[in-house]
């Protein structure tokens, strides 16, 4: 995502017209604009860039979605946060000194939702810093933290839930907000090992304390054991039973994941869900598996010593009209017939189970493609009635063939490769 021109204006006071979503799966999924661009080479002169660490809202109140983000094409290499707002013809407009501390840490996701119950959204920044990648926090190992940047009449003001801590466990490479335990507050659910929730004290504040939830797959075999880690959170009530569901998309390391699991069927099967449930820990903690196309069903330890699974983000949506939410997986998975990244389509049977409809929808081969990337949605982008799937990333930084495309139309019931254009 590039801003095409990103001059600096104040802030403004926000006023009472906004819409506060439940969840900050429903903000960055089910909101009716977005900004896409396809990037060749680095930019000259310089412009922001977000790619991973960024989130919609509208802040001055024109109906017209802005963006809360962390630049990643800064010339000094730090992680700054912006907010830049969008005059509906690709004018972009950064507000300057509306985020009141910046902390130049390495936001891997930003997600939004109003926590505090005071009628706008606030912004959650989860930490995932690989071993001396950030030239301001270098360290020896992974680490993380989670933060808060609460809105307090426009401005952005920073609290910390788990501070930047050096270690796996605090390696936190996604996460999500929603009411987890039902009480009308919403909570911090953060993955990067296990999955972890930080309930609302009913203040808009956080418990210290933090307890871990889900972990088991359906076959009994843990999925946490050090080397198996949550990649990607979404919540949404995906079975209609009135409790929010956590999706899960798991990654599996290069090597380990054989020591660990006796049954090497399950490798491939890393996009999961956890379903809700009335009392704690809310979350079951066995997960029903989504079935992939692409599974290792033959694998020995041997033909996965050089593979890496990996669900990079969920889109969800009725695609049928049936009130039901459907699925979408992005996954990275190296045990693919032809390419290192596939989206997979799974229906809902209404029964809290899924089916892989993939097939119907994409001929052979158009749902794979070379390259890596971070988030997608599916939404009517062209307004035409019927829904396209998005890349929310600038897919070419040279590593794939994404550069000749950023997103699927669908032409008679079919999901075809093509570039959409951003409709204002």
């Amino acid at each position: 995502m590039v801003f095409s021109s990103c001059k600096k204006t104040n802030p403004v006071t926000q006023v009472e017209h906004q819409t506060i979503y439940e969840t900050s799966t429903k903000n960055h999924e089910w909101n009716n604009g977005f900004e896409s661009s396809l990037l060749s080479s680095f930019n000259n002169p310089y412009k922001p860039m977000f790619i991973s660490g960024y989130t919609y809202f509208d802040y001055n109140n024109d109906g017209i979605f802005d963006i809360f983000g962390r630049d990643d094409n800064s010339p000094d290499g730090i992680h700054r946060l912006h907010v830049c707002v969008n005059d509906g013809k690709n004018n972009w407009t950064e507000i300057p000194n509306v985020i009141e501390t910046q902390t130049f840490n390495l936001y891997r996701k930003i997600v939004s939702a109003d926590i505090d119950n005071d009628g706008d959204l606030d912004f959650v920044g989860f930490i995932a810093e690989d071993a001396n990648s950030n030239i301001v926090n270098p360290h020896n190992q992974p680490a993380g933290g989670i933060d808060i940047f609460r809105n307090e009449k426009g401005i952005f003001k920073l609290e910390h839930v788990v501070p930047l801590t050096v270690g796996n466990d605090f390696f936190f490479h996604t996460g999500v907000l929603a009411d987890i335990n039902h009480d009308g507050w919403i909570d911090i659910v953060a993955g990067g090992g296990p999955i972890k929730v930080f309930l609302n004290d009913g203040t808009g504040h956080f418990k210290n304390q933090s307890f871990e939830a889900g972990f088991k797959t359906g076959s009994g075999e843990f999925d946490f054991h050090g080397e198996t880690g949550v990649f990607e959170l979404e919540a949404a009530d995906v079975n209609n039973d009135g409790y929010v569901d956590l999706l899960a998309g798991f990654a599996r390391n290069l090597t380990s994941y054989p020591n660990w699991h006796s049954d090497l069927s399950n490798y491939s099967l890393t996009a999961q869900i956890y379903y809700g449930k009335g009392s704690y820990p809310f979350i079951n903690d066995v997960s029903t598996v989504l079935p992939t196309n692409y599974n290792s069903k033959n694998a020995t330890p041997q033909t996965l010593i050089n593979l890496f699974d990996c669900t990079m983000d969920f889109a969800i949506s009725d695609l049928n009209n049936d009130g039901y939410l459907d699925i979408l997986t992005w996954s990275l998975n190296a045990d693919g017939p032809s390419g290192n990244s596939a989206i997979e389509l799974y229906e809902n049977n209404k029964d809290g189970t899924f089916k892989n409809i993939t097939s119907s929808f994409f001929d052979k081969g158009d749902n794979e493609f070379l390259g890596v990337g971070n988030w997608f949605k599916i939404w009517d982008i062209d307004k035409d009635g019927v829904k396209e799937i998005l890349f929310e990333v600038t897919p070419d930084i040279g590593n794939g063939n994404t550069n000749n495309f950023n997103g699927w139309k669908n032409t008679n019931g079919k999901f075809k490769k093509t570039i959409l254009h951003p409709v204002y």
